[in-house]
């Protein structure tokens, strides 16, 4: 960690860092499974030392052969864009990497999908998911399709559009093609009748969860209550 901290805070001194140095710490500290250290010296690098997403975007791609790393590190550049608010500078970076014609992470999908939500930037959120079928999707260098976290995120974006039936159509899809919903999936299903006012299918669906062998936290109870209250 001191090297760390020593790389983010004395770029500007007598025998600075340069920014391909900190961005090979990047990379090391990825394949060393280092994310939260990444991380940090990532959002450092974006708030203290104020470097533009692309400009790190465009150093780690030079010293990536270099350092034989793994697409994880383009992750963790998105990853810290949405930690800090960052919200075009991840946009810009996972598009500049389509245009290169290099994978994307699933993980940064998801990272920036989940961020988009938390903004309530719907339409954002759409158009970023009509446009993830022709990207390519990777992990652990492989090429995968939507995980679990990928297929709860749409199933939130539309629950909070209100639309329901596609909320639910996406579920049936996930079981589909083997993919167990998790409580989460059925909470947001849940949280999303009981918003708009069908309450009796908030109900159905805490039952279906039960019959599949799941038991509803706290999150499903609070909503269900919640929305009793408001009725």
């Amino acid at each position: 960690m001191s090297l760390i901290l020593s790389c983010s805070r004395t770029r500007h001194r007598l025998f600075p860092h340069s920014l391909d140095s900190c961005c090979t710490l990047v990379h090391l500290l990825v394949k060393s499974r280092r994310f939260d250290e990444a991380l940090f010296l990532l959002r450092n690098l974006i708030t203290e030392e104020g470097t533009p997403p692309l400009v790190l975007l465009e150093v780690l791609i030079e010293s990536y052969r270099r350092c034989c790393s793994s697409i994880a590190a383009f992750d963790a550049l998105v990853r810290a864009c949405t930690q800090v608010g960052a919200t075009e500078g991840a946009y810009d970076v996972i598009y500049n990497l389509r245009s290169r014609d290099c994978f994307i992470a699933i993980h940064a999908w998801n990272n920036f999908l989940n961020h988009l939500l938390q903004l309530n930037e719907i339409d954002r959120f759409w158009n970023l998911y009509r446009g993830m079928g022709s990207f390519g999707y990777m992990e652990n260098g492989d090429f995968v399709w939507p995980n679990s976290v990928t297929y709860n995120s749409i199933i939130n974006g539309f629950c909070k559009n209100g639309k329901l039936l596609l909320a639910e159509e996406m579920l049936r899809k996930m079981v589909k093609i083997g993919i167990e919903p998790s409580v989460r999936t059925y909470a947001t299903l849940i949280d999303g009748y009981a918003r708009w006012g069908s309450l009796e299918e908030a109900l159905r669906l805490c039952n279906v969860m039960v019959e599949r062998g799941l038991v509803p936290n706290n999150v499903v109870y609070n909503s269900i209550l919640h929305w009793l209250y408001h009725e």
